[in-house]
This record gives C-alpha cells, structure tokens and sequence, in this order.
C-alpha cells in the first residue's frame, strides 16, 4: 500500500520517464558489459570512450542545423549554449578527479571491502554539503533513512566483495593514511559535483541536453591518457569467439563480427538510455533524491548480477536488500513531494517568464500607441 501511494501519485509524471531509462538502461549495461569483463576484466576504458563517442556524436547530430543559403545564415549552424562552457568544464574536471582518486587508492594498501564503505557514504556526504552550500534542512527521519539505506549497500556489496577481503602484507601506516585521504577527497568531490550540478540548473533551468552533450564531449581527450591501453583492448576484442549471421535472403554470403563487439554496442546504447535518464532526472529533483535513486540502481544491478550469472545468493544479501528497500520507502514517504515540486517550480518558471514577457509586450504597444495619438495631434 505504501509504495502505491508514493509511486501512484506520480505514475504519470516525468520522472517516471527517467527511472524506467535509469534502470532499464543502466541494468541493462551490466549485463552486457558482464559478457565482456568475463573475458576481458580491463577493457573499461575502451568502453567508457565508446559509450562518450555515441553520447557526443549523437548530441552533435541534434544541436547541428543545416539552414536555406537563400536565407542569408551560414550552411551549417550549431545551436548556441545557454550555460557558459567554463561551466561544463568544472563539472568534467570533477567527474574525472574522483574516478582517478578512487582507482589510485588501490595503490595505497586499501582494502576492497574499505573502498565499498567510503563510496558507499556519497549519500550521507551529499546530504553534509547540501546542508552547507545549499542552506538545506533535513529532518531526522530523513537522515535515518538514508543511513539505513546507505547500511544495506554496504552489507549486500561487502557480502558480494568477501572473496576480495585481502590486504597486502606490505602495507604500511602511512600508505594507508594516504589511501583514507584520497577516499575522503573522491567522496568530497563526488558530493560537491552533484551539489554543484543542482546549482548549475537552478541558475540556468533544466538544460540536462547541454549538459549530457558537453560532459561527454568535453571528457573525449582525457582518454587520449589511456591510449596504449585502449589499443590492447581492440586487439583483444577482435580475439573474441565470432557470431556468424547469415544474409542470405538478401545476399548470397553470410558476416562473422567478434562476440565483444555486439556486446560493446548493446552496452553503448543501453548506456545511452541510462545516462539520458540520470540527466533529465537531475534537472528535476535534489541531488540526494537522485544519489539514492542512483544508488539504487547500482543495487538492482548488483541483484540481477546474482540471478542471471548465477553468483551465490548470501544471507548478507538479503538483510541488504530488506534494509535498504525499507529505507528507501520510508525515505520517500518523508519527502513525499520533492520532485513533483522541482517539476512545479519549472512549469511554474517557465509560465512567470511568459506573463512577464507578455506584460511587457502590451506595455510597449500603449507606449506605441500613445506616441502615435501625440504626433497625431
């Protein structure tokens, strides 16, 4: 009864666009990229810059308008920015530091189960610096829930990482320390990025397009970092076991492509449809709304990992799983209209700009007239 009264209500609303593209699409990434990791577990790069390509190749399709010669405009026009470039860049330099930051902490004696921990805390953190930077007041039913929340990811992911629970031998105090900075500054940029991000719609409105065209495009030459590694996963992708598909009923002869390369493009698109989802969802929520609503999602694929690839189903597991959905429906039952009312906010924006610019029309047409009636005179 619960949850059909928290996602009833907004059954027909335009988040509910977002979530079915965040978790169909993101869901189905892992799957693919499951196939892919089986045989090539570091080959991360190599996707992540196909999946930046699309995203990039598409939004410039969109934003390019080809115009009449007749019409006095240039041939080929690009649709021009609402937000300062500079603003994009911000975002991607942060987006790119915590990835680097939380992968370098390997290097320093952290264990896996300790990583899971830190990153697992970006939902408390984010609610730290919304309350700081955004002047935001949160109840203590909504703190509760979300560190329940953030326990059962913690719980289910440690249950999943408990054959990873080794630590160097070599390890040593100080590496370590320096291991724990460098969590607790991805975890800080991580928070301050989705904080940030909010700014950055409120001040400009809901230009998510933008911003999906531009954090990836923008992101495009910090892989020319990883060249050598991006050239060894090609040539390991065309090693993969071949999947003929015969084109007789049009042409005599039949294509063998390389299994890696049909689960890299299911990968790209179905990324596409997630990250489509997670923009559009931004601009119309908190970002603690969208951090658990993402975290969420990092849990169901965790889940379907377990039943389609048949990993073994732990106890951890389940108490995760109880903890967290408990959590999350008691999260959304205490703010039960944070996102309806960012969507009234911007309809509402939207309508006042109108009236304002109509006002404004009829002011200029009694001047108009007035000055007219003065000469007449």
């Amino acid at each position: 009864m619960i949850l059909l009264e928290i996602f009833g209500s907004f059954l027909f609303q335009e988040w509910a666009k977002s979530l079915v593209f965040i978790f169909g699409g993101c869901c189905s990434t892992i799957i693919a990229l499951e196939n892919i990791v089986s045989k090539r577990s570091n080959s991360g790069n190599l996707v992540t810059l196909c999946q930046f390509l699309f995203v990039s190749l598409e939004g410039l399709f969109k934003r390019i308008h080809f115009n009449n010669p007749k019409s006095g405009k240039k041939f080929i026009t690009m649709e021009k920015n609402v937000v300062p470039i500079y603003y994009w860049v911000i975002m991607v330099l942060m987006f790119f530091s915590s990835s680097l930051l939380n992968s370098w902490a390997f290097y320093y004696q952290i264990s896996v189960p300790l990583h899971i921990i830190f990153r697992s805390g970006s939902l408390l953190m984010n609610m730290l610096f919304s309350s700081l930077l955004l002047k935001k007041r949160y109840s203590f039913k909504q703190v509760f829930d979300v560190i329940l929340v953030t326990l059962g990811i913690i719980i289910a992911t440690l249950t999943s990482a408990h054959e990873k629970m080794t630590e160097s031998k070599n390890s040593t105090f100080i590496q370590w320390i320096i291991g724990i900075i460098i969590l607790l500054l991805a975890l800080i940029i991580g928070s301050v990025l989705g904080v940030y991000q909010e700014i950055v719609y409120r001040k400009f409105g809901r230009v998510w397009k933008e911003a999906l065209f531009y954090s990836h495009t923008i992101s495009i030459p910090f892989f020319l970092i990883f060249t050598k590694d991006i050239i060894n996963d090609i040539n390991e992708f065309n090693k993969f076991p071949a999947i003929s598909f015969s084109l007789s009923p049009i042409l005599n002869f039949g294509i063998s492509i390389p299994s890696s390369w049909i689960y890299l493009a299911i990968n790209i698109l179905s990324q596409y449809f997630c990250v489509t989802g997670v923009h559009k969802l931004s601009s119309i929520s908190t970002s603690l709304t969208l951090n658990l609503i993402l975290s969420l999602r990092k849990f169901a694929s965790l889940l379907l990992s377990i039943f389609i690839f048949k990993n073994p189903l732990k106890l951890g597991h389940w108490i995760g799983t109880i903890i967290l959905f408990f959590g999350t429906i008691m999260y959304f039952k205490d703010t039960p209209s944070n996102i309806s009312n960012k969507e009234n906010e911007v309809t509402g924006n939207n309508n006042n700009n109108d009236n304002i610019n109509k006002e404004k029309e009829i002011k200029l047409n009694k001047s108009k007239n007035k000055s007219k009636k003065i000469k007449q005179k």
